[in-house]
């Protein structure tokens, strides 16, 4: 029997001769001698061909410090591209975006002036009922390309659509002469 505040010091099945539980399992430990052979001068470090003795419970799994064993688990080789860069051919690098500049005229012949941004060296067409026009974007992706509306009647407003790269927009035009 313990008294209040006391920690025991064995349990009573190891008072009956029967091991105690703990923490941790019971391990199997080499008798320790205890003296040294005559022979040989007290060692304070273990001897080389025999391993350290430790109190910690042994495991399965390698030491932080140890590399582990060759059989465990691969780690993949690495890529060419990080994870974090993304490859250019994926997303462009440019905005498509497309304007006028006059929206009408009166000079003769009639015409209208558009400019704005798709990929680099795209090819943009311009075309209405009343003309057609090809240009191409820079190196930098920008464009300016004006057309001409000769044969467009007066005060009458239509249509002008402006393609490249798949995108689309439409204007309107009135030849004011």
């Amino acid at each position: 029997p313990t008294t209040r505040g006391e920690e025991p010091t064995t349990s009573d099945r190891e008072r009956d001769g029967e091991p105690g539980t703990s923490e941790h399992p019971a391990e199997p430990t080499e008798p320790k001698p205890t003296e040294p052979p005559a022979a040989e001068p007290p060692a304070t470090e273990p001897k080389p061909t025999e391993p350290p003795k430790t109190t910690e419970p042994k495991s399965t799994e390698p030491k932080p410090t140890e590399p582990p064993h060759p059989t465990t688990t691969h780690e993949p080789e690495p890529t060419t591209t990080a994870p974090h860069e993304e490859p250019t051919t994926t997303e462009p690098t440019w905005e498509w975006s497309v304007h006028q500049v006059y929206g009408s005229c009166d000079a003769a012949p009639p015409y209208d002036v558009f400019w704005g941004t798709t990929a680099p060296g795209a090819k943009v067409v311009i075309e209405s009922a009343y003309g057609r026009k090809v240009g191409y974007a820079n190196e930098a992706g920008q464009f300016e390309i004006r057309i001409e509306f000769p044969e467009s009647p007066i005060n009458q407003p239509f249509q002008v659509w402006v393609v490249s790269e798949g995108h689309t927009d439409d204007f309107w035009f009135t030849h004011t002469g």
